[in-house]
């Protein structure tokens, strides 16, 4: 494990995608943040709309690039950031399979008791976002959410701006807001496409895209990070890159075949930097990085015909990823295997569980070598938990393929497993891939 010394940078302990739950400090706390809302201090010129030119895939430029590290500027002042969480995040149930976008994690405050977006107390403040190159503003989703993750319903607005840069490239921003004058004015002239209402995790999610095609230069303001979250999304996707090879990768969106890593995006300079926040904050001071290749992450863990990846509840359709389950390794340390539970598992809390692996055997085996080979397996001293782990020793887990895309598990109120009663009974779980 390595570890990086930061000097004095506050804690935030949270890397994965929480949806927060107050005003943040910046903004009085009785004010809800609508779209669009126009913020004085990054007015700009009025929109430039561009004319759509030939696509090379559905609703991205293709304008060639001139170099491939097409991004030269920080989205967010690398001073306002605490760590770059690489990307394969799990949080289930919202995010059960590993993310395909990183987080630009932030410091925090201590507030007043129920502030925050946990309602703990920790309020995250706001930090200006830019235009980390010249790129076309192409949509933007304006999200209307209402979460309960700290106990009771509140609700507010988030933006995600989706941006073409060249080639074929997309890279994604989430959990921004208030955005600049010139990006708002461009939503209000736009008609709403694309609205759809959803729950994930806590939160209940109405919102409608904007098409708005507007160019931005390097640097240029875009908003702030919206305070709501303990940091901001960034993906990237490269529609002429290789897909990634999930067992059935026709299941996935274009952000899930076409992710690649957005730091390796930048000039050589600006990466070196970025990469040397890329890994877990541990304490006040201190980053543990990722050290395995590739040092971005790996969202696609599938390993066809094994209990490896990703698995749907539904037979035939995605589905809302909190359904579903993970058997993949951790971002941070991918010698670390863990199960990401979504909410179909009977007795057994949506959560991350970890264990100390082993490469023979029917307990505590290796996800790859988990195959359609008539044996259930078991795991047993789980550890629940991303960041406050804490041991689970009265839970034991069965897993078996009963073909090389169909999956069963069950939760047993047992510790540890027991050689003699490794059979599913009626509370056992089907996935499939």
């Amino acid at each position: 494990m390595r570890i990086i010394f930061l000097g004095a940078i506050a804690l935030s302990i949270f890397s994965a995608c929480a949806s927060p739950s107050s005003t943040p400090a910046s903004l009085p706390n009785s004010t809800a943040i609508s779209a669009p809302t126009l913020i004085a201090t990054l007015a700009a010129p009025a929109p430039t709309v561009t004319s759509a030119r030939a696509n090379i895939f559905p609703g991205l430029f293709s304008s060639p690039c001139a170099t491939s590290t097409p991004l030269s500027v920080s989205p967010i002042a690398l001073e306002n950031i605490t760590n770059i969480t690489p990307l394969g995040n799990l949080n289930p149930p919202a995010h059960t399979f590993p993310t395909s976008h990183m987080y630009f994690n932030l410091p925090t405050r201590q507030g007043a008791p129920g502030e925050g977006p946990m309602g703990d107390g920790r309020v995250v403040p706001q930090f200006p976002i830019v235009s980390p190159g010249k790129i076309i503003l192409k949509s933007v989703f304006v999200s209307d959410l209402t979460s309960t993750r700290s106990g009771k319903p509140v609700s507010y607005t988030e933006y995600k701006p989706t941006f073409a840069v060249c080639g074929g490239i997309q890279i994604e921003f989430g959990h921004t807001g208030p955005l600049s004058d010139r990006i708002n004015a461009a939503i209000k002239t736009a008609p709403p496409r694309n609205c759809q209402e959803y729950s994930t995790g806590p939160d209940t999610v109405r919102g409608c895209n904007y098409e708005l095609n507007l160019q931005l230069d390097a640097g240029e303001p875009i908003g702030f990070n919206s305070g709501r979250a303990f940091g901001f999304d960034f993906g990237a996707y490269d529609s002429s890159a290789p897909q990634q090879k999930f067992a059935q990768p026709e299941r996935y969106g274009f952000e899930g075949r076409y992710n690649v890593c957005p730091l390796d995006l930048f000039e050589p300079n600006a990466r070196a930097k970025f990469y040397s926040y890329l890994g877990q904050l541990v304490s006040q001071t201190k980053i543990q990085l990722r050290t395995s290749e590739p040092l971005c992450g790996t969202p696609m863990q599938d390993v066809a015909g094994t209990a490896q990846g990703n698995w749907f509840v539904n037979p035939k359709e995605p589905n809302p990823e909190d359904n579903n389950l993970a058997l993949v390794y951790d971002n941070i340390d991918p010698t670390k295997p863990v199960l990401s539970v979504g909410v179909s598992v009977k007795g057994l809390a949506s959560n991350t569980y970890s264990f100390a692996r082993k490469s023979s055997g029917a307990i505590n085996r290796e996800f790859s070598a988990i195959k359609p080979d008539g044996q259930v397996y078991c795991f047993e001293q789980l550890v629940k938990g991303q960041f406050a782990s804490q041991p689970v020793d009265a839970i034991t887990i069965l897993v078996a393929l009963t073909n090389a895309e169909t999956l069963r598990l069950e939760a047993r109120q047992a510790s540890p497993c027991n050689a003699s009663a490794l059979t599913f009974s009626a509370n056992a779980a089907t996935f499939y891939r």
